[in-house]
C-alpha cells in the first residue's frame, strides 16, 4: 500500500506541474505574437503617415480604413492600420502595425487576405500569402509613393 500511495503521490505532483507549467506558458503569451511578414521603415513621424495615409485611402474610391490605437509593451503607442481593397471581384484586406522603434517609424505588413478568394494570412508560407504579398509590394507600394509621395522602405534583418 505504501508503494500504491508513492505512485499516486508522484502521479498528482507531474500533473500539478504540468498544469501550473501551462498556466505560466499562457500567461506569459510565449507563442501569441507571429512575426510579421514584412517590416518597412518610414522616414516621418507616426502622425505624419497616419495623416498621409488617410489621404491616400480618401483619394481612392475603392479603399476604406479603419485606425486604432493601442499601448504597446514598451509603453509606446502604436496604431493598427486595417485597410481595405476592393477592385473587380477581389477583397483585399491589408493588415499593418505602425510604431516607434528607436526614433525611428515602423510600419508592419501583419496580414493580408483576399477575402473573397478565402486566401491568405499572416505566414509567407500560407495559401496565396506569397501572392497577396507580391500585390502589397509590386502594386500598393508604388501606388502610394506614386500617389501620396509615401515611401516604406524594406527593412533587411
Amino acid at each position: 500500500m505504501n508503494r500504491f500511495g508513492k505512485a499516486i503521490g508522484i502521479i498528482a505532483g507531474i500533473v500539478f506541474i504540468g498544469f501550473i507549467g501551462r498556466c505560466v506558458y499562457q500567461v506569459l503569451c510565449i507563442s501569441c505574437t507571429t512575426p510579421p511578414i514584412k517590416t518597412y521603415t518610414y522616414e516621418g513621424s507616426m502622425d505624419k503617415f497616419e495623416y498621409e495615409f488617410k489621404k491616400f485611402a480618401a483619394s481612392q474610391p475603392n479603399m476604406s480604413l479603419k485606425i486604432s490605437w493601442r499601448d504597446s509593451s514598451d509603453n509606446r503607442s502604436a496604431r493598427d492600420f486595417i485597410l481595405q481593397s476592393n477592385n473587380h471581384s477581389n477583397n483585399i484586406k491589408y493588415d499593418l502595425t505602425v510604431y516607434d522603434f528607436n526614433g525611428m517609424t515602423k510600419v508592419d505588413l501583419d496580414d493580408v487576405y483576399n477575402e473573397s478568394q478565402k486566401i491568405g494570412g499572416n505566414n509567407i508560407d500560407s495559401v496565396g500569402v506569397k501572392e497577396l504579398f507580391d500585390g502589397f509590394k509590386n502594386e500598393f507600394l508604388i501606388r502610394l509613393k506614386k500617389d501620396q509621395n509615401i515611401i516604406l522602405k524594406p527593412d533587411f534583418f
